[in-house]
């Protein structure tokens, strides 16, 4: 197939986002099935592959640029001859395309969502961007939502983002040890996990914490042994393979990749309840905690080996439902998934 891809979120040096991750596993997969497939983006990548071009659209790198000129940049070059494709995908900035019947929209959660933790001028770009994406729900005839959340509100098809992501199977630590992956501060609330770390040493004097975060951040994350930046996608999985338990603090996940990742390895995460986490842990609801209790929640199965061993099982198992509806093949027919989310 001749696909066009729009992906203006790319992992970069700045940080590495689920939008971003999923758009390069989706390219990766697209090509290994024989695809040719034209990214449209605002970043400047180099994928390496005879069957790919990158069509890259400065817009420079203000808000405005980023989310409001690059969608109309892109719909002048979609209507030109020059680009015709058999089906276009899109994880955002699709408003503007006046002919959509070739398009499959994937929400990420919803621009709404994203509010929580956000400063005010953020709060009124991501409330004016919430309506342009109520806009494409309402034009794209082919719809996926990677969250329960997305699901309701768009009125899409589940299909979890777990495109290209492969288990490891790496032994764990010898000494108990917590990951966290995200920024300090924002939503993901990294300070929190570094505050519990502290917490829980006083119990548990020889406990491990690996930190994978944006090179800003870095510092910031004092009781780290370890902080990756800048990781391969291959590093990242190898350091949730190792650890006990995934700790999240966001107070919003549109689905939580991180999450799933830790889950396929075997490695245990606990959760703040948000709309991504209540999906994936919807089987452990010993594992969705409030803040006030997160502390607690991780001594109890640092401190129980037998206990970790049994939810590391069970939550494989639940991670390979998952693998079976995310599939590339599903993606390119818009089929329906079986039953896994119910609206």
């Amino acid at each position: 197939m001749k696909l066009g891809l729009i992906a203006a979120e790319w992992p970069n040096e700045e940080g590495v986002g689920g939008v971003g991750l999923f758009n390069q596993r989706l390219v990766h997969e697209l090509l290994e099935h024989g695809n040719h497939v034209t990214i449209f983006t605002n970043k400047n990548i180099t994928v390496g592959h005879d069957l790919c071009t990158v069509k890259t659209l400065k817009v420079g790198k203000s808000r405005f640029g980023r989310y409001y000129l690059f969608p109309i940049i892109l719909s002048l070059l979609l209507m030109s001859k020059k680009f015709s494709f058999d089906m276009i995908i899109s994880s955002g900035d699709d408003w503007a395309i006046l002919h959509q019947q070739k398009t499959v929209r994937v929400f990420h959660g919803t621009a709404k969502g994203e509010l929580k933790g956000a400063r005010k001028i953020r709060q009124v770009n991501h409330l004016f961007l919430y309506s342009l994406e109520l806009l494409s729900s309402k034009r794209v005839p082919n719809k996926f939502a990677t969250g329960p959340d997305s699901c309701k509100v768009f009125d899409a098809k589940f299909f979890p983002p777990i495109i290209g992501i492969r288990k490891r199977g790496l032994p764990k630590t010898v000494n108990p040890s917590i990951i966290f992956v995200g920024a300090f501060w924002g939503r993901k609330r990294g300070y929190i996990a570094n505050n519990i770390v502290h917490e829980l040493r006083k119990k548990i004097p020889k406990l491990e914490f690996i930190v994978i975060t944006n090179r800003r951040d870095a510092s910031l994350f004092s009781k780290a042994d370890k902080v990756l930046v800048n990781v391969t996608e291959e590093e990242k999985q190898f350091a949730i393979s190792r650890a006990w338990i995934l700790l999240s603090t966001s107070t919003y996940e549109g689905f939580g990749i991180p999450t799933f990742e830790a889950m396929l390895e075997g490695t245990v995460p606990v959760s703040i309840p948000n709309p991504g986490s209540r999906l994936l842990l919807r089987e452990f609801p010993e594992l969705l905690t409030s803040e006030l209790h997160l502390e607690e929640t991780c001594s109890n199965l640092l401190t129980n080996w037998q206990k970790i061993l049994n939810l590391s099982r069970c939550c494989e198992i639940e991670a390979k439902k998952l693998i079976q509806i995310g599939t590339i093949e599903r993606l390119l027919k818009r089929e329906i998934s079986p039953t896994f989310y119910d609206k």
